[in-house]
């Protein structure tokens, strides 16, 4: 017997916010693991900069895309709308 591949509520989170979400933790753990002496100069901290600038550019696609689904999501249900009352 198949069972059928349904998502968790976890999962149905746009893919750019578990990106987000996946960048942040390993932002964390490399700060935990850098220290206070993290600084631009020391490629731990490159890499931190790095990663929170991708952090940033991937949350703003997020909600970009966000945006496109729910516009897109509000014309389906106004089409299956105006469709139920033409039948």
């Amino acid at each position: 017997r198949k069972r059928s591949l349904r998502y968790s509520s976890y999962t149905d989170q746009p893919r750019a916010q578990m990106k987000a979400m996946f960048l942040r933790s390993a932002a964390v753990l490399l700060a935990t693991l850098a220290g206070a002496r993290a600084e631009k100069e020391n490629p731990i901290g490159k890499v931190l900069t790095l990663l929170s600038d991708l952090q940033a550019k991937i949350i703003k696609e997020g909600e970009g895309a966000q945006k496109v689904y729910s516009e897109f999501a509000e014309w389906c249900e106004e089409q299956s709308k105006r469709l139920s009352y033409e039948i």
